[in-house]
């Protein structure tokens, strides 16, 4: 998670919900399938513990190329919780172009 910036669950609209898929729908809007947009959407488990990761790639942005955003779930008896929450860029341009930074792109 160090290529990453820390960020709040709050910040994405991911709260806690009776599953991980209903607590990541907000991070997966109509908008994002868009012609030529590609949303891919990873979870693993460990016991107690899930990891979700959405990636989406060819935004329609000058600046941004792609998007990842990397939500930790604990599980509690009412449900799934976000715990932690992680975003990173890729960019389109600086010195950092086409490569994944925790700093938004330029």
């Amino acid at each position: 998670n160090s290529a990453f910036m820390a960020i709040e669950p709050s910040e994405v609209e991911v709260f806690p919900d009776s599953t991980v898929a209903l607590a990541l729908r907000q991070l997966i809007p109509n908008e994002a399938f868009e012609e030529d947009a590609a949303v891919s959407v990873t979870v693993r488990e460990d016991g107690e513990t899930v990891w979700a990761d959405v990636v989406r790639e060819n935004i329609p942005d000058d600046a941004v190329g792609a998007g990842h955003i990397r939500i930790e779930f604990r599980r509690e008896p009412e449900g799934w919780f976000p715990t932690n929450a992680y975003r990173r860029w890729m960019c389109r341009r600086g010195d950092v172009a086409n490569q994944w930074s925790s700093a938004p792109c330029p």
